[in-house]
């Protein structure tokens, strides 16, 4: 049973992977196996000596400080601008190791020793250690991060560097946007699509394009995909995902909008299934003649690292480009031949050139893409004037 049971975990280590449905059913394999390396474990057997084993005893004593320690350690690497390889990744695991020896040596031996520290003062200077927290923590949040230390200039790079306020200004507007369409004379656009549609609502607002139109919206994962075919597109989506993709909206559904809207935008982060796809998706969603249909190709920039980038000063970072990804490059250019010119927004070749050479800021020293893929406000504003005066939506405005 005990080898049973080493097997089970073993199994597991070695077979999930990110597809794996997890929870669920599956967990039991290795819960079920550590139940019985416990349960069955002999005083004199070859598995019980292996986790005796003095080197085992030590991580194990160490390894809820370790679990606490890698965070700050990995992150921190990272916010300094570092990308490490697998060999300096195990130097900081031996790092991090040495850290926990230290914390569970200096730290929690102490504190378990009612003689070393009785309890009145354990929760005394806990007493202590919380209020100063909870002050130097005020005292940050009324700063803003003691922000007079830095230029207006930096202050502005600083907040790129903030994922979560750039996230917001991504989805907020979309979000905002979605339900129904009302009644009105107006003009009425339909946005369906992932984070990248997302991105468009912004480009839309910050150029100021469309102002009499009333838009609506649809999100759909990217995970998912945009696709309504006659085939089981399922084995294309990751099995965990299936679930999820089940129940979010899609194009079928997402069919008595369609046939409301007067111009319809699909706008994705494609996959080069769903781009393959696609022509017969549109033919599937049965537009009328007076409808308008375009197609927003996937974007690409590079992420950058706003230290370093702040070090570079405006007439550096005007001359930083990035190439865009093969893979992003495949996919635009199966939409490219696919679909026909006047419904096919190809906003990498509107925006970087023919040979796809992407700036990372606008002329007025803004970044376009805080991570990559999204868009900044500046980064909205600057692709959304260039799209909507360079590209067919021009005829829609």
């Amino acid at each position: 049973m005990t080898l049973i049971g080493l097997a089970a975990i073993l199994w597991a280590i070695l077979t999930f992977d990110r597809n794996t449905p997890f929870p669920r059913v599956r967990a039991l394999v290795p819960s079920v196996g550590t139940a019985f390396v416990l349960a069955f474990a002999q005083v004199d057997g070859l598995l019980r000596r292996l986790l005796t084993w003095r080197v085992l005893v030590t991580i194990g004593l160490i390894s809820y400080s370790a679990y606490l320690w890698h965070q700050p350690v990995f992150a921190f690497v990272h916010i300094a601008g570092y990308h490490p390889d697998l060999s300096v990744n195990l130097i900081l695991v031996l790092l991090c190791l040495v850290l926990a020896w230290l914390s569970w040596r200096y730290v929690e031996l102490p504190f378990r020793n009612r003689a070393y520290l009785p309890r009145r003062a354990v929760f005394g200077w806990a007493a202590v250690a919380s209020i100063v927290t909870l002050a130097g923590g005020a005292w940050l949040t009324v700063t803003h991060g003691v922000s007079s230390r830095f230029t207006a200039q930096e202050m502005k790079w600083w907040r790129y560097a903030d994922i979560g306020l750039m996230s917001r200004y991504v989805t907020d507007r979309f979000n905002n946007d979605q339900g129904v369409f009302s009644n009105g004379t107006y003009s009425r656009i339909l946005v369906i699509g992932d984070s990248f549609a997302q991105d468009f609502v912004n480009m839309v607002a910050e150029s100021g394009s469309w102002p009499a139109a009333q838009i609506r919206t649809v999100y759909i994962p990217v995970i998912c995909q945009m696709s309504a075919v006659k085939q089981d597109v399922s084995k294309f989506i990751a099995q965990s995902d299936q679930p999820g993709c089940a129940r979010s909206p899609n194009i079928v559904s997402s069919m008595p909008l369609i046939q409301k809207a007067d111009v319809i935008v699909l706008a994705a982060h494609w996959a080069k299934w769903s781009a393959e796809l696609l022509p017969e998706t549109i033919r599937n969603m049965r537009l009328r003649s007076d409808q308008r249909l375009f197609v927003v190709g996937s974007k690409n920039f590079s992420p950058v690292n706003v230290r370093q980038f702040l070090s570079l000063g405006p007439s550096g970072r005007e001359g930083v480009s990035h190439r865009v990804a093969p893979s992003v490059s495949e996919v635009n250019s199966i939409l490219r031949n696919e679909l026909p010119a006047n419904v096919f927004v190809d906003q990498v070749r509107i925006v970087c050139g023919l040979n796809e050479e992407c700036p990372l800021v606008t002329g007025q020293d803004g970044l376009i893409s805080y991570d990559g893929d999204h868009l900044t406000q500046e980064g909205a504003a600057y692709i959304g004037k260039k799209i909507f005066s360079e590209s067919s939506l021009a005829q829609a405005q």
